[in-house]
């Protein structure tokens, strides 16, 4: 018949180049999805999966089956400082959109603009979390203007916005 004349196409296996991740989960993830790691120099792969961001470059030389994980300019938003910025432009020109948004201050750059809102707000809270931070590493909650200011790192901090255990979804809790 038809359908066995036909040539079955053998599926290749997915290759991944693991040489720039160090999370254990994504090698797990690879092992179980059956998919092959590439040997350490070997440029034909399928995926690159990296822990760091990707230059220009890296993804300007990728073959046309080629896959990674980032995208040139990611640190645009990863960056806590850049995305504020980016969010502050945003707003700008559509501040209905962004209205969601709490104060936010980057730090050290505008401490004392953040002292002040302490002075006027006793007792409120701020979140100050590290420009290059992931995974809640560096995570500071406090009302402590001082605490704030000697942070010591490029930072942002944000009014903390606590949510009332009335307005959670009953599922959620």
């Amino acid at each position: 018949s038809g359908c066995a004349s036909r040539m079955v196409k053998k599926k290749r296996k997915i290759v991944v180049n693991l040489s720039n991740c160090r999370y254990p989960l994504v090698h797990q993830a690879v092992e179980a999805m059956k998919w092959v790691v590439s040997k350490e120099g070997d440029q034909d792969w399928d995926l690159y999966w990296t822990d760091t961001s990707v230059v220009d470059e890296r993804v300007i030389k990728l073959k046309r089956h080629q896959r990674i994980n980032h995208f040139a300019g990611m640190t645009n938003l990863a960056k806590k400082t850049n995305l504020a910025k980016t969010i502050r432009r945003l707003e700008l020109s559509m501040p209905d959109a962004f209205s969601f948004m709490p104060k936010t201050w980057i730090l050290p750059v505008e401490a004392a603009e953040l002292k002040v809102y302490f002075r006027r707000n006793p007792g409120k809270f701020v979140i100050i979390k590290p420009d290059g931070g992931c995974q809640g590493k560096g995570i500071l909650l406090t009302s402590d203007a001082q605490a704030a200011e000697t942070h010591g790192q490029p930072a942002v901090a944000q009014q903390y916005m606590q949510v009332r255990s009335s307005s959670i979804p009953a599922s959620l809790t």
